[in-house]
């Protein structure tokens, strides 16, 4: 009865790799000042607490600027770079970052906010099938934020054949397929 069951449900079944989500997502303060980005950001009049809490919260947000009224919000896909500053300058940002474990390292060690690795990376979703990677890396001057996107595509109805096609050589379970055909160019996807 059960190998009937799934053998039913099997048709409806759609595979897709959905990455981990990060863990112990914590917000890490250091000196520094947003450089590179696009869009203008959000902002916002709340002390500095409630604006690390805010972008902590809010999935898409990655980097958190202190201003002297408030705050300004860089989601991940609008942030390049950072510019490292020192103590002297007051500004101050907040980086979301996925720690290896639940608590903070020690700071004195290893500088924050990649606490000695030479990248960090955060792997948050939208709660909607779309998953978004962003990875910072450093330089003696900055920290760079690069983010990549994976979407599961759109399940293909089961009826849906629009040719069969011989193989000219059986094809076994975990080898290596590969189609050839024409891939949409630069900005034209």
């Amino acid at each position: 009865m059960s190998l009937t069951l799934l053998l039913l449900l099997l048709p409806s079944i759609s595979i897709c790799y959905n990455p981990p989500l990060s863990e112990n997502v914590k917000m890490v303060v250091v000196y520094g000042k947003p450089l590179e980005f696009c869009a203008n950001p959000e902002k916002s009049e709340e002390n500095w607490a409630n604006c690390l809490q805010q972008c902590w919260k809010q999935w898409d947000c990655v980097v958190v600027s202190q201003l002297p009224d408030g705050c300004e919000f860089f989601k991940i896909q609008e942030i390049q770079k950072v510019t490292k500053l020192d103590r002297s300058s007051g500004q101050k940002v907040g980086i979301k970052i996925s720690l290896p474990s639940d608590t903070c390292p020690r700071g004195d060690t290893e500088a924050p906010p990649l606490f000695g690795n030479v990248s960090s990376s955060l792997i948050i979703t939208d709660g909607e099938g779309t998953y978004y990677k962003s990875q910072i890396t450093e330089t003696s001057d900055t920290w760079i934020f690069n983010s990549s996107i994976h979407q599961c595509l759109i399940d293909i109805h089961e009826d849906y054949f629009p040719y069969e096609h011989n193989l000219t050589s059986p094809f076994l379970p975990g080898e290596t397929f590969f189609m050839r055909g024409k891939t949409a160019g630069y900005n034209q996807q």
